[in-house]
């Protein structure tokens, strides 16, 4: 009975292994995509104090599939939405930097779904990187040069750190929509935004 015995505790430690392994490949441990790296789905990068992941989710009662980022504690706390009004049908999608220099969302056929779609920058030495502010940027390697950054391109949250602009680009873009009444009034509450209309208070 033994050599049985010695089986399966070998058995058994090389299947724990290779469920550590899977585990610890889901969020690789960086903040940054340089060239020729791919993220796919549903792997992740974290930003350096661990506050904001980027990454791949799914709303509520869909199936559709999204790059975003998003609190590292909450999934469903998402920030910044990339390929909001082309969404991915299934979990084969990944994001990368194209030859061109462009950070793309990419289908399971490797077809772009969503782009920076910039047509000024350079195929070198360029990076991505998510910070703790939980901005996601473009940049030159060696100059640090920002090239693109999603604080440009705000969705239906706003966070500290952005800057006055953003934010009137932002409450701009709400008024122009229609989402909102003009007579808005803003306040922070843990790090996020909270609109308020006479009273009436919508939390992003």
């Amino acid at each position: 009975m033994a050599p049985k015995f010695e089986h399966i505790v070998i058995h058994k430690s090389i299947l724990l292994l290779i469920i550590i392994q899977s585990v610890a490949c889901l969020s690789m441990e960086t903040d940054t995509i340089s060239t020729g790296v791919v993220i796919k789905d549903p792997q992740t990068i974290t930003s350096q104090k661990q506050i904001y992941k980027l990454g791949f989710f799914k709303p509520p009662n869909t199936t559709n599939r999204y790059l975003g980022i998003f609190f590292t504690f909450s999934q469903e706390t998402v920030i910044w939405v990339a390929n909001r009004n082309k969404p991915l049908k299934d979990s084969s999608g990944s994001v990368t930097l194209s030859r061109d220099g462009n950070l793309v969302v990419l289908d399971g056929t490797n077809q772009t779904v969503w782009s920076t779609n910039l047509t000024t920058t350079s195929p070198v030495s360029l990076i991505v990187q998510i910070v703790d502010t939980g901005n996601l940027i473009l940049r030159e390697e060696a100059t640090e040069d920002v090239l693109w950054e999603s604080f440009s391109q705000p969705t239906d949250v706003l966070v500290q750190g952005m800057t006055l602009s953003q934010v009137l680009h932002f409450i701009g873009a709400l008024i122009v929509s229609r989402i909102f009444p003009l007579e808005i009034c803003m306040a922070w509450s843990v790090g996020l935004l909270l609109l308020r209309r006479c009273g009436i208070s919508f939390t992003l």
